[in-house]
């Protein structure tokens, strides 16, 4: 993208895009394909046609894949850079969300917030007013197409919707870190529903096009590192690592921060062998003591209780069992694993554990997307009675033969 010169809406949005995945909050439409294809064409009928209308565009099949979905038929061999893509359109054109970003709010609650982007101002109470669910100023008296937006957005597990209101003049987008704190500032209030203005920002906070804008680690570091005071050298890293978690930063960028600590770079010097494990044991243990916390939580207990619940019934009804007698049931989000009455839930990407109840033990910690992704799929499982699992029109799991 050039430095200079306007941005237009696609581009402003590409760049926000970017900035999430740079700052590790970016999330995806994790609601499996079809149950949302489904979902827009019961919830958000007038939309959804609507969006349909010029898809060809940007997904020339695309119209051919909703009507198979829609007809019951198999689409798995679309391939999943296309069902990604089909998600994407339609969470713009229909459920007004440019991207999804995941934050922990300062009570460590993790908050999903669609955005949708924009550079023109005057758009800002059309668009705010369209995602609380009000009708458009062409729809005629008594009908409002936008009714059920603010409960589809809560079945896709979002919790909060945000309109961003950029500058169109490249010189004058916010830098990451202003950008950060507006989000963070958002996940910490009550509103679900909020417009920010960005059009204005001050000179030194803009974002800088001739520098290679990214997450820096050292200044991460330092600033979860200070006004820790009284703490030997581990519990220091222990400690930043755990705000880090809670500001919603992920492993990768805690252990690239942790890089920056000076115990890590003494051990660097005069035993690497050790240095090597230090970022991913300390990790390690501050997102244990984490969940060892959030453990005496009797709400997040009660969490962890229906996730493991829907995670017995998932696996029971579709787990393969394997040689040495452990059920698994791999999954494109969460993997599952069962041996006796212990089960592990596990993010398929990272192996992160999700809940594990072991030897009459239950821990973990859920997100909200995660969550409604076991809702969605035991909603499925119990819908398909006339066809075999391995039949269902749903591929949120890997079924294997």
């Amino acid at each position: 993208m050039k430095e200079s010169g306007r941005l237009t809406g696609q581009e402003a949005e590409a760049w926000v895009k970017e900035f999430a995945k740079r700052t590790y909050i970016l999330s995806n439409n994790q609601y499996p394909l079809e149950g949302f294809v489904r979902l827009l064409e019961s919830e958000l009928s007038h939309r959804f046609k609507n969006g349909r209308l010029y898809i060809y565009k940007d997904l020339p099949e695309g119209n051919v894949w909703i009507n198979d979905i829609l007809s019951g038929k198999n689409i798995e061999s679309i391939g999943e850079q296309n069902r990604k893509d089909l998600s994407e359109y339609l969470m713009d054109k229909v459920v007004a969300t440019d991207i999804i970003v995941e934050l922990r709010d300062n009570n460590t609650k993790i908050h999903r917030i669609s955005i949708d982007v924009t550079i023109d101002p005057g758009k800002e109470e059309d668009k705010l007013g369209r995602v609380r669910g009000k009708p458009e100023k062409s729809d005629p008296p008594g009908y409002n197409q936008n009714t059920n937006l603010p409960a589809v957005r809560k079945k896709l597990g979002i919790d909060k919707h945000l309109v961003l209101i950029l500058n169109s003049d490249r010189q004058k987008l916010p830098n990451y870190d202003y950008l950060l704190t507006e989000l963070f500032a958002f996940a910490n209030q009550k509103p679900q529903t909020k417009a920010i203005n960005l059009l204005e920002v001050p000179e030194h906070r803009c974002f800088k096009w001739k520098e290679v804008e990214r997450l820096d680690p050292k200044k991460m570091w330092d600033n979860y590192s200070k006004g820790i005071q009284g703490k030997d050298k581990i519990e220091l890293a222990n400690q930043a690592s755990l705000r880090a978690i809670r500001a919603g930063y992920d492993r990768l960028a805690i252990t690239e921060m942790l890089k920056h600590d000076p115990q890590y770079q003494h051990l660097a010097k005069y035993k690497p062998e050790v240095a090597d494990n230090y970022p991913k044991t300390i990790y390690a243990s501050a997102r244990k003591r984490l969940e060892l916390e959030k453990a005496k939580d009797p709400t997040h207990q009660e969490i962890n209780m229906q996730a493991l619940k829907m995670g017995r019934f998932i696996i029971h009804k579709i787990g393969k069992e394997k040689a040495n007698g452990e059920k698994v049931a791999p999954g494109k989000l969460l993997t599952m694993r069962q041996n006796g009455d212990d089960l592990k839930i596990e993010a398929t990407s990272d192996k992160r554990v999700v809940v594990e109840y072991k030897a009459g033990s239950l821990k973990g910690n859920p997100t909200s997307a995660e969550l409604e992704w076991l809702k969605g799929w035991t909603k499925a499982i119990k819908a398909d009675k006339q066809q075999s699992v391995q039949k269902t029109k749903d591929p949120g799991f890997y079924i294997t033969r």
